[in-house]
Formats: structure tokens, C-alpha cells, sequence
């Protein structure tokens, strides 16, 4: 495994990476690639015995405000126990959203999506 220090999109030398970058390290591994689709790509990270799926965070962020819509509408159509689990997806999918955020303010880098409201 190699350890590379990340700050704004440049490697710098680690000697200088904690003080620009606030402690945030960023590794290279090799992954296996086995489908490049957009929004779709399947891959397999080290030390995993099955392929995932690589979702852009701005699908993620716009599912994630779907299934706030769905949600909202659903809580007076479902019954309660189908609500949960519905609020339980919706829930997790704003978890994983929150985790890339705080990941790409670490690291310095803008998010691809505006968290404005629509006019």
C-alpha cells in the first residue's frame, strides 16, 4: 500500500502534508474494474471477497433528496411499519451522503452538487 498526502488535487511531499492539509491522507490501492458505466461502475476493492457499485455523489445526493419527496409523502399513504423501513433506507442514504461530505472536506474538494434550495 502506498500512503500519499493530498491537498487541493496535488500531491505534495509528506514532510510538508500535515501542515498544509490539516493531518488528511489519501491512499493508492489498485481495485478491479469490471464495468466503467456511468453512475454504474462495478468494482472490487482490496480486501473484499464481492464487487460494488461506485455511485457519484451527486446521484447519491440526488436520491437522497427523492427519497426525502417519497418519504414525506409516504408517512399519511403507508402503514406505519412500511414507513419505517422506507424512513430506515431514506436514513441510510443521507448516512452515507453525510460520510462523503465530511470525506471531501478533509481532503479539500468541492462538492458536485448545490445544497441550495431551488428557487
Amino acid at each position: 500500500m502506498n500512503v500519499h498526502f493530498r491537498c487541493l488535487g496535488y500531491s505534495v511531499r509528506p514532510m510538508n502534508a500535515l501542515a498544509e492539509c490539516g493531518g488528511t491522507t489519501m491512499r493508492t490501492e489498485s481495485v478491479e474494474i469490471y464495468s466503467d458505466q456511468t453512475n454504474a461502475a462495478v468494482l472490487r476493492h482490496p480486501g473484499r471477497n464481492f464487487p460494488g457499485v461506485l455511485v457519484q455523489g451527486d446521484t447519491l445526493y440526488a436520491m437522497c433528496q427523492a427519497a426525502d419527496y417519497v418519504c414525506k409523502s409516504a408517512i399519511r399513504a403507508l402503514p406505519e411499519d412500511e414507513y419505517l423501513e422506507l424512513n430506515d433506507l431514506r436514513n441510510h442514504l443521507w448516512d452515507l451522503l453525510v460520510h462523503y461530505k465530511q470525506v471531501l472536506a478533509e481532503h479539500n474538494i468541492q462538492l458536485p452538487f448545490s445544497e441550495e434550495p431551488r428557487a
